[in-house]
């Protein structure tokens, strides 16, 4: 490696003196002056290296670039055709009906549904309730036919997912040909009361 005006500090004082020495060749492994000399060597070219290296992309940027998962596919679908999903979420037997998929801000995948059996992790009332699931936490996902159903407490919008794929309200985002990645220009943001 050249060595430029570029390595500061001793190394180059260091270079020099080395350059001077007058070691018999089998002295030049065991010099103390040389190994420390090497190991500045090494950290300066590590350090020039992890300038030139470019970093690492933040995770919002590689979830811009990952498709959809399957399970995502599967859940976006049943949305469109307004199917009941069971599946087992986090270990435990969900009845569900999907109603928005899409996004967190972190990238993540979530789905808002309506729960109206299985088990849950808090208390499911006699009608059913709201529930937000990651999709990394949803096995065994089963689309079921029957009559349709959705909560009539809807007393605030959803916060569970910030980018909003498909919502069976929304007519608009049930026409596109395919699921939407994150980072998609056309996800939108949720709807609010009223809407």
């Amino acid at each position: 490696m050249p060595l430029g005006n570029d390595i500061k500090g001793d190394i180059k004082g260091d270079v020099k003196a080395a350059g001077k020495m007058r070691l018999p060749w089998w002295g030049v492994f065991n010099d103390p002056k040389l190994s420390e000399l090497e190991d500045k060597l090494n950290a300066a070219n590590a350090a020039m290296h992890a300038e030139l290296r470019p970093a690492a992309p933040r995770k919002s940027s590689v979830a811009a670039q990952k498709r959809p998962s399957t399970a995502y596919r599967i859940i976006w679908k049943a949305i469109r055709a307004r199917k009941q999903i069971v599946c087992s979420y986090k270990n435990r037997p969900r009845e569900v009906f999907p109603h928005i998929l899409g996004y967190k801000a972190s990238g993540e995948e979530a789905v808002f549904m309506f729960q109206v059996g299985g088990e849950s992790s808090q208390p499911l009332p006699p009608g059913g309730d709201w529930r937000c699931f990651d999709l990394d936490g949803i096995a065994d996902i089963q689309v079921r036919e029957g009559s349709w159903r959705g909560g009539s407490r809807h007393r605030q919008a959803q916060t569970c997912i910030q980018f909003v794929d498909v919502d069976v309200n929304v007519p608009a985002t049930l026409t596109r040909p395919q699921p939407l990645a994150f980072g998609s220009p056309a996800l939108r943001p949720p709807r609010q009361p009223g809407e």
